[in-house]
């Protein structure tokens, strides 16, 4: 943990940064290397302070090895400690609040807003503070904030480079941007920003597929053709994911006969990828194709087994079956309520962006029951997959891991972020 950086900046030394850039390898996130990691910092750390004091740096050192062995209170003063003994704007205050943000617990979201505002307050344009800040905000309920913070992060957002960072930090910001616009129904401008990044970052494959999953959802065939012909060379592979989107469209209709039809094609041309697997299984849960549904799900977990998406996709199947299915009926038990956390099939009407189910008594149960009421258990359901997110749930996220701290998360019909720095 030694470094340059001090001394460079008590003698005002003009520094060039050269266009290298350090990535952390997935063995960096092996739990039982990090716990030994951080023992051995730990240890170090608590000679150094008796030996020279409780220096910024070290602080933080030893916050972040508290931290990670789950000892968050003490990690909490380390980094307080850290801030307060930094002058104000330095980088070792800006490290000292990054590893501060991480010490909150679940109940503690007011706290960390506020942590995190007196953090803009010294650095109003970091990129992941301002992150940070939408994802705080989307969780209190204000999207329209939420929104506003993304753009600022994307548009004027900036890294220090001597500290870490995600890489691909500028393509989550706009990718969250979209998100919120689309929670908020403001559809055309999530399209907007996710085509201008695309410009920006046109090699990024997270912003294709969501931009051709945004596509799809609304059922803009001609856009989301355009989109996959721009990208695919290989002329099999890009009629094969051409008739995918064609069945993906109407599967978003609901129109589950004629998209499956289209997807089932598809899946036989050999496209494998997430937009035909997820809708080809959508549609064969709507027809009651359970078979042909877990068979799709288990190909798309072979192809991409750390996938969490797939976690969902397999919970709302086996639901939705169970109920449909009648199988809590015949355990002769109450059936069992939908958890926060669970999909159910459900019919579905939408009103200004927001999405509002009749969800199936069998799946949800009275005390998570959506607003419209419940209905009975259909053999063969119209509807979409919905996500039960407390007693009443409005929007259906999903949780998808992108790095550290991080979630991004995704669905067919919404999509929301998580994050927490």
């Amino acid at each position: 943990n030694e470094e340059v950086h001090g001394a460079v900046v008590a003698l005002k030394m003009q520094v060039e940064y050269a266009p290298l850039t350090i990535l952390r390898s997935a063995r960096e996130h092996d739990p039982a290397l990090k716990r030994a990691k951080a023992e051995r910092n730990l240890r170090l750390a608590t000679l150094e302070i008796a030996e020279l004091g409780p220096e910024a740096r070290i602080l933080s050192v030893q916050g972040e090895a508290l931290q990670t062995l789950g000892r968050s209170a003490e990690a909490a003063r380390c980094f307080r400690q850290a801030i307060e003994s930094s002058a104000a704007g330095s980088i070792e205050a800006l490290e000292g609040f990054y590893g501060l943000l991480t010490t909150f617990g679940a109940g503690e979201l007011e706290q960390q807003f506020a942590a995190c505002a007196e953090a803009l307050g010294q650095f109003p344009l970091d990129a992941q503070l301002l992150c940070a800040m939408a994802s705080y905000l989307q969780r209190m309920g204000r999207l329209d904030l939420a929104s506003r913070s993304f753009e600022m992060a994307a548009r004027h957002g900036q890294i220090d480079p001597m500290l870490w960072h995600l890489s691909n930090l500028g393509e989550v910001a706009v990718s969250c941007q979209a998100v919120a616009q689309g929670l908020l129904g403001q559809v055309d401008a999530a399209v907007g920003t996710l085509e201008a990044a695309m410009k920006q970052f046109p090699h990024s494959e997270r912003l294709w597929r969501q931009l051709l999953e945004l596509y799809v959802q609304h059922d803009r065939r001609q856009p989301a053709l355009a989109l996959v012909d721009k990208r695919y060379a290989d002329e099999a592979g890009r009629e094969a994911l051409r008739g995918a989107v064609r069945g993906a469209c109407l599967a978003a209709k609901q129109e589950f006969g004629a998209a499956g039809r289209h997807l089932e094609s598809a899946f036989a041309a050999g496209c494998r990828e997430t937009i035909c697997l997820r809708w080809l299984a959508a549609a064969h849960v709507a027809q009651g194709n359970w078979e042909a549904a877990e068979r799709t799900l288990r190909e798309w977990q072979s192809l991409d087994p750390d996938n969490p998406e797939l976690l969902v996709q397999f919970r709302g199947y086996l639901a939705t079956r169970r109920a449909l299915e009648g199988e809590d009926s015949k355990s002769g038990g109450e059936p069992k309520p939908a958890e926060p956390g669970d999909f159910v099939w459900a019919a579905s009407k939408r009103t200004e962006g927001t999405q509002v189910a009749n969800a199936p008594r069998a799946a949800v149960g009275s005390e998570t029951a959506l607003e419209g009421g419940a209905s009975e258990p259909k053999n063969r359901p119209e509807g979409v997959l919905f996500r039960v997110d407390g007693p009443c749930p409005r929007v259906p996220p999903t949780s998808r891991p992108l790095a550290g701290e991080t979630a991004l998360t995704l669905m067919p019909s919404q999509v929301a972020l998580r994050k927490s720095i």
